[in-house]
């Protein structure tokens, strides 16, 4: 019965992993999309561009928030995936990496967008 428990929670985190790692690919994408076509909207729809660019540092901070969350959540359950899966022998899950990988530098790039869309806004307004 033990085994069966530990093959519903490794699969139960297994799951989890995916649903995590895509949606870390995700929220940069439509974060950069949407502000994409917020400033195509604006400048067909001869709108003051500075809210634009406001509501696009806004909506990149949000994102780069969110994916260091994320971040953090794939670190803790790949803790404990790796825990239930030595326990069944699958010895292919990795121990997580305390290096930088390419998530960190996905919300350090969402942060310095955020400051600069921001001090682009601040910029128009000033003008």
């Amino acid at each position: 019965m033990a085994i069966e428990d530990d093959r519903v929670i490794y699969i139960q985190r297994y799951e989890t992993f995916r649903h995590f790692d895509t949606l870390r690919w995700q929220i940069p994408t439509i974060a950069l999309t949407g502000g994409s076509v917020l400033l195509g909207l604006t400048s067909k729809n001869n709108l003051p561009p500075w809210w634009a660019f406001l509501v696009f540092s806004l909506l990149l901070a949000l994102s780069s928030y969110a994916v260091y969350r994320i971040r953090d959540g794939i670190r803790i359950n790949n803790e404990i995936l790796r825990i239930f899966a030595d326990r069944l022998g699958d010895e292919d899950v990795t121990q997580p990496s305390e290096s930088l990988g390419a998530s960190w530098w996905n919300v350090v790039l969402l942060a310095i967008l955020s400051i600069a869309s921001l001090g682009t806004s601040i910029a128009l307004i000033v003008k």
